[in-house]
């Protein structure tokens, strides 16, 4: 980011902070939580009728000391998956255990609400013909969020993953890469941390919200080490009340990919890999009726490669994304999310990176429904496409999934869940089809708070983190 820039997003940063506070005192009333406008929209998108509070969540097993509650994470599953490989890098299916365990303690006290978090899973696989990866996915997130008074609030999160890509054909939504040859899966480490600072009373006619984010992602085999990098992603937001139901707002994020290691020797006698993000965005957030809320938003991202070699590559255009959570009737939820944006594909092959970027799109549908007090079903699919720069290859992306889960006495849940997952591309060898299905057991909390609050501090770019599980193994 040069200097002109930095000048220039101070300057507009500063000129909103001195037009909102006449608006945001116009209204004055309880602080209602800390997190965000667009974060508590996006969040309720993928929320059930019985995990939407915001607050301290009400887990199994959980037992109470002060302001503090302490409860247990364990996950025991039985599944099988036709998208596995041997050691020979031939496809196979064979059916695999999981175990996830860990914890967390959560806290809420005069408007803070704070807590930490840890779990570790790993998969063991049947077939003797399929090696284990030997490797544990660990995860911590932090979070505390606070209002210092009816104008000012601040959350605060950070989340540490420790895990793999599992093997199978490249996913540029997962940020996965083919290691069906590897002798090992890529294992990596991410560090990602963030504030949102919020002004403006509850109701009033405008307020602002500002954002930063820190991801570092670090490759540890494989000589993947030219794909390490460091994300800053920096955002203003002004809202302005329109109705009283409905807010509008105005919004600037600029993002800036950092790769910290050279390339591999390529014809181009070594690549940089940096680029610039800007994303300037209007749109509107609604609660149409108590059973009805969303998020909607329309503008431009402009990404600007550091290497002139690549600026041939330079991304203008159009984007979107929506979030809508429909409750029809108190036993059913619906959640419609849709995006538009640019990712990194880093696909490298025959020492020589393949393309630029790619620009995936996507639309979802998820239904849940409360069978009876302790039974819900749920079932959701997703379509969209996958366009990579330069090359010109084009994929087709469509998967599926259904489950049922028994809420057993006292004692956590039971589910069973299958899935679909495929891909269509215009070069065949990128072609990918997934299914299979699993049964768990459940002990205490299916998830705990970090799903919901930590990460979303660092959702600048978009609503929902596209990645299976924030990037933890999950299925």
């Amino acid at each position: 980011m040069t200097a002109r820039n930095y000048l220039v997003a101070a300057l507009l940063v500063a000129a909103t902070v001195m037009v909102v506070p006449a608006w945001a005192q116009e209204e004055e009333g309880l602080i209602e939580g800390t997190t965000s406008t667009a974060e508590s929209a996006a969040q309720s998108a993928s929320s059930t009728p019985e995990d939407s509070s915001g607050g301290v969540a009400d887990h199994e097993l959980a037992f109470d000391y002060g302001n503090l509650t302490f409860y247990p994470l364990l996950n025991v599953g039985l599944g099988f998956s036709n998208d596995l490989y041997d050691d020979e890098g031939q496809k196979k299916s064979a059916a695999f255990t999981t175990t996830r365990a860990g914890g967390g303690v959560q806290g809420e006290n005069r408007g803070h609400l704070y807590g930490v978090e840890y779990s570790a899973e790993r998969f063991w696989y049947l077939d003797n013909d399929i090696p284990d990866d030997d490797e544990i996915s660990q995860r911590t997130v932090g979070y505390w969020g606070t209002g210092f008074d009816v104008r000012n609030n601040l959350d605060l999160g950070v989340e540490y993953l420790d895990s793999y890509d599992p093997r199978g054909q490249d996913d540029p939504l997962r940020d996965i890469r083919d290691t069906t040859t590897e002798e090992d899966p890529d294992t990596w480490t991410q560090l990602a941390y963030g504030a949102n600072y919020g002004y403006g009373a509850p109701g009033a006619q405008g307020r602002i919200e500002l954002g930063a984010c820190e991801t570092c992602k670090r490759y540890d085999d494989n000589d993947q080490e030219y794909r390490d990098r460091d994300i800053t992603d920096l955002g203003a937001t002004l809202y302005v009340r329109m109705t009283g139901r409905t807010e509008g707002f105005a919004q600037m994020v600029y993002s800036d990919f950092d790769y910290r290691n050279d390339t591999p020797d390529d014809p181009a006698l070594g690549r940089n890999l940096d680029s610039e993000e800007w994303r300037y965005m209007l749109g509107a957030t609604w609660l149409a009726s108590e059973k009805t809320t969303g998020i909607a938003r329309i503008g431009t991202v402009k990404k600007e490669f550091k290497d002139p070699v690549r600026n041939n590559s330079n991304y203008d255009e159009i984007t979107w994304d929506a979030v809508l959570n429909w409750t029809p009737t108190s036993r059913d939820n619906i959640a419609v999310g849709y995006f538009r944006m640019p990712q990194e594909p880093l696909v490298w092959e025959l020492d020589e990176l393949q393309d630029d970027f790619v620009e995936t799109e996507q639309l979802s549908v998820d239904w849940s429904r409360q069978l009876r007090a302790d039974l819900v079903f749920d079932v959701g699919g997703y379509a969209g496409t996958a366009d990579w720069k330069p090359s010109g290859r084009n994929d087709d992306l469509w998967g599926a999934t259904a489950g049922l889960r028994f809420n057993l006495p006292r004692w956590g849940s039971l589910g069973i869940s299958y899935y679909h997952r495929e891909r269509d591309s215009s070069d065949s060898v990128h072609n990918y089809s997934d299914d299979g299905f699993i049964i768990d057991f459940n002990l205490g909390s299916l998830f705990g708070f970090g799903d919901s609050r930590a990460p979303a501090i660092c959702l600048l770019r978009g609503f929902s983190s596209n990645n299976d599980y924030n990037g933890f193994s999950g299925y």
